[in-house]
């Protein structure tokens, strides 16, 4: 996959392999197609979950949820967005696996504070923090229960700053909850300029 591919829904496939590390019993755990590291393909690690509540045929905003640096993917947060009434997908960014291990096919890792700037832009870590943000925005855009219309981002402290870059760059409407006291509505239309929402 290249940066041209982000804005289309990813192969993806849902997993039974880390189950025993689940703690909620209606969130699933899934792999979905990364960026290409070293012209290798990658796979993104993410735990999915929607609301305990929901109708057949029923639709719900969802929430993109980028944690902090080098951290798991948090179920606890995902069944929290459930519990308020979204769908939620949380994802993993340094090729993490519930178990610790790494998968065969991470990316790059964060490595302290832009060590790998002078690697090829496709090889660095940002690139594929923000290329496979994007990918999880992508993706619950093609699960029927999802309102596409209504996507948004959280992220904390390293997730708030890919969550910033990915409303800054990427042409769609967001709903960003990044680790401040502050709502951003961000959309990227000259007449709607960004709304700072204090909370």
């Amino acid at each position: 996959m290249t940066d041209s591919d982000v804005f289309v829904s990813p192969d993806s496939e849902f997993i039974s392999d880390y189950d025993s590390y689940k703690n909620y019993t209606h969130i699933k755990s899934l792999l979905y197609e990364g960026l290409d590291y070293n012209e290798h393909k990658t796979k993104v690690f993410a735990w999915y979950g929607v609301p305990q509540d929901m109708l057949d045929g029923e639709q719900r905003p969802a929430v993109i949820l980028i944690n902090e640096q080098g951290k798991q993917a948090s179920q606890y947060w995902v069944n929290k967005w459930n519990e308020k009434g979204y769908i939620a997908i949380a994802i993993n960014l340094e090729g993490q696996l519930p178990d610790n291990s790494s998968s065969i096919f991470q990316g790059p890792k964060r490595d302290v504070f832009f060590t790998d700037i002078n690697q090829d832009m496709n090889n660095q870590w940002i690139t594929h923090a923000v290329a496979n943000t994007i990918l999880a925005n992508s993706l619950p855009r093609s699960f029927p229960e999802v309102n596409k219309e209504h996507i948004g981002l959280a992220g904390i402290s390293w997730g708030g700053v890919i969550a910033n870059i990915v409303a800054g760059e990427a042409n769609i409407d967001v709903l960003m909850l990044p680790s401040t006291n502050y709502i951003m509505y961000v959309k990227n239309h000259e007449s709607n300029p960004i709304k700072l929402l204090k909370i």
